[in-house]
């Protein structure tokens, strides 16, 4: 029998940055790269939209409250260094002013709202996110409600991690002064 399945399309780091640099997503849409290879990312529905949405807006309040110098973006490609191009549903980093993807070694924090992708987000892409050097990571979980928090890169993982579920206060790990009252919405509500 045949296989029918679409080889993965495979390339390095700075062929993606190209790619996109020539207006690659308006023909491909909403992709990444992970370990070199190009990866659809699945349509967003209401319940990620919305933790997305909600989450954006209380972190930037949180980073307003603290006077912290960082900026934070929804769903912008981070250039890591490698074959690693992921696009986070929010990114708090350095800021300054730039055209194109966010710099790795300006990121501070990436956040994966999560509700169908979770062994992904808190799987694999944790690894990625590791390996590349990223001093902090969250997987917010849409369907429990809870925020998975990793952090200390170390040896291709986080050395750190916990579990923050609503109605807990969610304090970064690494950036002083951010925290906030976990309180997301309710799923289907």
């Amino acid at each position: 029998m045949t296989d029918l399945a679409p080889a993965p399309v495979r390339m390095t780091g700075t062929e993606f940055d190209r790619l996109m640099e020539g207006g690659g997503s308006a023909a491909l849409g909403r992709i990444e790269l992970r370990r070199g290879v190009l990866v659809q990312m699945s349509p967003e529905y209401l319940p990620h939209g919305r933790f997305k949405a909600w989450l954006f807006k209380t972190l930037d309040a949180a980073i307003a409250a603290a006077r912290s110098p960082y900026a934070i973006d929804i769903e912008v490609t981070v250039r890591f260094p490698g074959r690693f191009r992921p696009s986070p549903d929010v990114t708090v980093w350095d800021g300054g002013p730039l055209k194109g993807p966010i710099p790795g070694e300006k990121a501070r924090l990436c956040v994966e709202v999560s509700d169908d992708t979770f062994a992904d987000d808190i799987g694999a892409k944790r690894i990625e996110y590791a390996e590349a050097g990223l001093p902090e990571y969250w997987v917010l979980d849409v369907n429990a409600r809870a925020v998975h928090r990793f952090w200390q890169p170390h040896e291709g993982d986080y050395a750190k991690r916990d579990i923050i579920r609503a109605g807990e206060a969610l304090t970064s790990a690494t950036l002083a002064g951010i925290a906030l009252a976990f309180d997301p919405p309710v799923v289907g509500v």
